[in-house]
C-alpha cells in the first residue's frame, strides 16, 4: 500500500466570458492558465475552498478495437452562495453557461499536471432547499467539436486537412 504525503492541489479554471480582450472561443486554448490558486483576466479558478464537491473525468476508448471518444468531465460545485449563476458575485459580470472553457489541473510537489480541458455542454441546478443548491456540470474536449464538423463538405479538406493555421487543428503541445 502507498501512502502519500500529501495529496495534490486541485486547481479548476472557468473562462466565465471566453471572449474576454477580443479572444474568440476557439483561441481558448491558446490563454494561458494563472498559478494553482490564482485567477487571471481569463481564467478565474473555482477552488475557493469548498466549491468542488466532486468530479470525475473520462477518456479514450471503450474497448480495444473501438475509436477515440471525445473526454468527458462530470463536476458538482456548491452554488450556495450563487458564484456560479450571479456575475456580481463571481466577479466576471457573467454566469457559467454552455461552451464556455473549463480547465482542471492538479498540482503535486510543485509539478502541475492537466486533468481535463474543454467546453462545458451543460448544466444542471440541483436545488437541496432553500438554502442549498448545487450545480452538476458536464464538459467534453475539443474532440467532440471535431466530431460535430461535417466531414462531407467540399472545403473540409482544404480548410482543416490542408492548412498550416493553429486555429484549424487542435494542437497537442498546448494544455
Amino acid at each position: 500500500m502507498v501512502t502519500l504525503a500529501s495529496l495534490p492541489t486541485l486547481d479548476v479554471y472557468v473562462a466565465f466570458n471566453p471572449n474576454e480582450g477580443s479572444t474568440a472561443l476557439f483561441a481558448c486554448q491558446g490563454q494561458a492558465l494563472p498559478a494553482s490558486g490564482a485567477s487571471n483576466s481569463y481564467w478565474t479558478n473555482i477552488c475557493n475552498g469548498t466549491n468542488v464537491l466532486s468530479f470525475t473525468t473520462n477518456s479514450g476508448k471503450q474497448h480495444y478495437l473501438d475509436r477515440v471518444e471525445a473526454a468527458t468531465l462530470s463536476m458538482v460545485v456548491d452554488n450556495r452562495d450563487g458564484f456560479f449563476t450571479n456575475g456580481s458575485v463571481n466577479g466576471s459580470g457573467y454566469v457559467l453557461d454552455s461552451r464556455c472553457p473549463i480547465a482542471v489541473t492538479l498540482t503535486w510537489t510543485g509539478t502541475t499536471y492537466p486533468a481535463f480541458f474543454g467546453l462545458t455542454d451543460q448544466i444542471t441546478e440541483n436545488i437541496i432547499d432553500f438554502s442549498n443548491s448545487t450545480l452538476t456540470i458536464q464538459a467534453s474536449d475539443f474532440l467532440k467539436q471535431l466530431s460535430l464538423k461535417y466531414m462531407s463538405s467540399t472545403n473540409f479538406w482544404k480548410t482543416y486537412a490542408q492548412s498550416t493555421s493553429a486555429t484549424n487543428w487542435y494542437r497537442c503541445d498546448s494544455t
